[in-house]
Formats: C-alpha cells, structure tokens, sequence
C-alpha cells in the first residue's frame, strides 16, 4: 500500500513549484496598532524571493516611472543700495529663483517662475522703502502659474523684536487681487519703523 505524503505546512511552496520557478517563502509577523480600538494586532504576511517572483507577462505593462523629485531651496534676494534696501527671504519648492525688483517710489515686484510653489516670504524693509506717501507697496505676480496668491500677515518691529498690533499703528495690510498678481500695501509706515520691519507672508 502507498504511503500518504503529508500536506505542506501554510506559507509554504510545494517542491515542485520551488524547482519550475526559484521561489521560497518566508513567513514574518508583525505587529501594529489597530487605530480604532487601540489593540496590538498581529499580521502574518509570507515574502516570497527568488529570481522569478512575477511572470513577465504581469510586469510587461507597468509604468517605467521617471520625472525629477521636487526639493526645498531657500533663497535670500535684495533690491535697493544704502538704507533704502528691500530683502525677500524666501523657502521655495521647485520651480526656479524669484526676481525681486522695482523700488520705493513705483513699488516693488516679486515674480514668481512657473512650477514654484512658495513655501514662506518673509519681507524685510524700513521707512526708506515706503513711497512719498508713506505707504509700503509690493506686487506678487504669480502670472507664470496662472493664479493668484493670497496670504495671511503679520508684521514684526525690529526696534522691539516683537509682532505689532497693526490696528493700533494704522497698518492694516490690503490686499488687492487683479488678474495673476496680489498688490499688498501697508500704508502709513514711513517713519514708525526706524530699525526696519519683517512682513511675514504664509
């Protein structure tokens, strides 16, 4: 009378199988925490190695894959000379460098390449860079991208290191929206910040 050959334990490849295609299994547990009862759960999975996993025929039609990883760059620009010098310190993803250009009197300009994706802008002036009428005027042109950036704010006073109540001093940003491109005025700041200002733009 034959003998009975004992079935092959779970998680594992019959020989047979193992000899047609170079495969073994391994079976490894771990563990994690259910996210809705908070329990330590147990899992089993079974890797397979070997040199022929998949059949060909089920890998012939994914994608290649490819492109170019986006990667964080900050970047500190400056416009004007003396004490009339704007910075624009700027935290970037993708895309390419900003241009910060203009001056006090015809305000400035910050245009935004294509495929830039501003992170943080932080804005660095004085009395100097406001206008004749004492204003500070800057223009974010986002027109490269196809759509405007609105912000929230807040000023600090380098002379007191400190945020500043901005209705109490008459700064209350405006902002204006046409087309692709943000104007921001801060007016009245002509004089109330003799050791400069940092707008913060998030």
């Amino acid at each position: 009378m034959a003998s009975k050959q004992a079935p092959a334990p779970k998680g594992t490849v019959p020989a047979s199988a193992k000899a047609a295609s170079d495969v073994t299994a391994k079976a490894v547990t771990i563990e994690r925490i259910d996210p809705l009862t908070g329990d330590v759960v147990r899992d089993k999975l079974v890797s397979l190695t070997g040199t022929n996993r998949l059949p060909a025929s089920a890998v012939k039609d994914l994608p290649t894959g490819g492109g170019t990883a986006l990667a964080r760059a900050y970047h500190s620009l400056t416009v004007g000379s003396g004490t009339s010098v704007l910075r624009a310190n700027i935290r970037r993803l993708g895309g390419a460098v900003p241009t910060l250009g203009g001056d006090a009197s015809s305000g400035y300009t910050l245009t935004i390449p294509a495929d830039t994706d501003l992170l943080r802008l932080d804005i660095k002036g004085n009395s100097n860079t406001a206008n004749s009428a004492g204003d500070f005027v800057i223009a974010i042109n986002n027109s490269a991208n196809g759509f405007p950036l609105e912000f929230s704010f807040s000023i600090d006073d380098e002379g007191q290191q400190q945020d500043t109540d901005e209705v109490v001093r008459g700064h209350v940003l405006q902002e204006v929206v046409s087309g692709n491109t943000t104007t921001l005025t801060i007016p009245n700041i002509s004089g109330n910040y003799p050791s400069g200002f940092t707008l913060k733009l998030r």
